[in-house]
This record gives structure tokens, C-alpha cells and sequence, in this order.
């Protein structure tokens, strides 16, 4: 019942043909709103999860060599292992929550996208941003 009331409210958008590029009304100021009532929603430039990330995977790679093959102890190379996994992990983390929100991301959820005349889509599509509530699309 949730997801059927959720869907009779989104804005049902004609898309055109293959490679042509179409205009959602109301698109940029929608998204824009949306931005700044959840601003952590905003894509970010961070590269602090991707640095965290690859410093985690060297130190992990470090715990598991010395377990391969024989450097220190085996205590301290499965500590090593598992706190290079932790710091993996939370740099994967901020790295995906840098990502945000993408134009076309709040497009296919906010969105009710169908083919001419109404009809829902099927099979694979892809749409891109352009710019100022213009999207490309290819089937």
C-alpha cells in the first residue's frame, strides 16, 4: 500500500527516442530543494575515504602477507589484517557517502518515466544530466 500511494505521486515524465535530449519542467528547482533540505545528500569533491580506503587496503595487505609468510607474530599480523579491514571499510564509507545524490539518481526515483503515449518502459535505459533540467537518454 506504502509503495502504491508513494508512486501515484510522482510526475509521470514522456521521454523521447534513442540519443534525444528532453526537458523535465520544474526538474532544477525540485532537485535543488531537495539538495538544501538534506544537505548531506549534496555529490561532494572528498578524497579523504578514498585516501582512508587505500591506506586501510595497505595495511591490510601487510597483516596478510606477514601471515603468509611468517614476518612477526601471528598475533599481531591478524590484528594488523583486521584493523587494515575496519579502516578499509570506513574509508569505502565516506567515499560513498561523498557521492550524494545525482541528478540523475533523484530522476529515476522522484520520476515516473514512460515511453510516448504513456507506455512504461521496458527493457534497459540510460539518462544523463546535460544541464539545466535537460536529460539525454539511450535505450
Amino acid at each position: 500500500m506504502k509503495n502504491e500511494s508513494l508512486e501515484q505521486t510522482k510526475v509521470q515524465v514522456e521521454i523521447p527516442d534513442n540519443n534525444e535530449a528532453f526537458i523535465v519542467d520544474g526538474f532544477a528547482e525540485a532537485y535543488e530543494k531537495f539538495l538544501g533540505d538534506n544537505p548531506s545528500k549534496r555529490p561532494q569533491q572528498d578524497s579523504s575515504g578514498a585516501l582512508l580506503g587505500g591506506v586501510g587496503g595497505v595495511v591490510m595487505l601487510f597483516g596478510i602477507s606477514s601471515t603468509l609468510f611468517g614476518f612477526g607474530t601471528a598475533t599481531g599480523a591478524k590484528v594488523a589484517t583486521g584493523i587494515g579491514t575496519l579502516i578499509l571499510f570506513f574509508g569505502l564509507k565516506l567515499l560513498n557517502d561523498a557521492r550524494g545524490v545525482s541528478p540523475e539518481q533523484f530522476l529515476l526515483d522522484e520520476y515516473d518515466l514512460v515511453a510516448q503515449g504513456g507506455v512504461p518502459i521496458e527493457g534497459a535505459f540510460s539518462v544523463k544530466y546535460q544541464a539545466d533540467s535537460t536529460f539525454l537518454v539511450k535505450f
